[in-house]
């Protein structure tokens, strides 16, 4: 956990690789403040919290718990595109950089064997700029919801996107069922 504390920005938000590596999400491999990483940081923070209270430990326990509820309120606020009812699939904040971009944060265009997307194809190659938001996908919705860091105000939206968009998913291991 402490690996993971010390790549959280100012924001709120962890940088690390995503390492949903599904073959169809555009996303994997990429060192980002994306959504499929943090939902899972998120998950792990609230098991430590449940493992450190069942050992008796109440003071890593809460600081486990407030850190989780720090994240997905941060996650719920800086993640999310009112206009797709999703969650962005990554972001750009860089509050540990002197300069406007940092070279870890440099999208790698990554061939999708299931699928050729324009949106992916067009779009992955530049640095992400200081603010920009990356394109929401299943995948991030998928795991968001998975994980539970979805608050409550987004759950019905993230359904209904993971509905309309459910032909997006391509990955055999997947399914999603309404």
């Amino acid at each position: 956990m402490k690996w993971f504390s010390e790549r959280k920005n100012k924001r709120g938000l962890f940088t690390a690789r995503e390492f949903l590596i599904h073959l169809d999400n555009p996303m994997r491999y990429q060192v980002c403040q994306g959504a499929t990483v943090n939902a899972f940081i998120y998950k792990a923070l609230t098991d430590a919290s449940y493992l450190a209270g069942e050992l008796g430990r109440k003071v890593e326990s809460d600081r486990y718990k407030q850190e989780a509820e720090r994240l997905k309120s941060a996650f719920n606020c800086l993640m999310w595109d009112k206009n797709s009812g999703s969650f962005y699939s990554a972001v750009y904040y860089p509050d540990f950089s002197e300069g406007e971009r940092l070279p870890e944060l440099k999208l790698v265009p990554v061939e999708d064997p299931a699928s050729v997307s324009t949106k992916w194809h067009d779009g992955n190659v530049q640095w992400i700029e200081k603010d920009e938001k990356i394109p929401p996908t299943v995948q991030a919705a998928l795991v968001a919801l998975n994980k539970e860091i979805v608050s409550d105000e987004h759950i019905s939206d993230v359904r209904k996107y993971l509905i309309t968009h459910s032909g997006e998913l391509k990955n055999p291991f997947s399914e999603i069922r309404v």
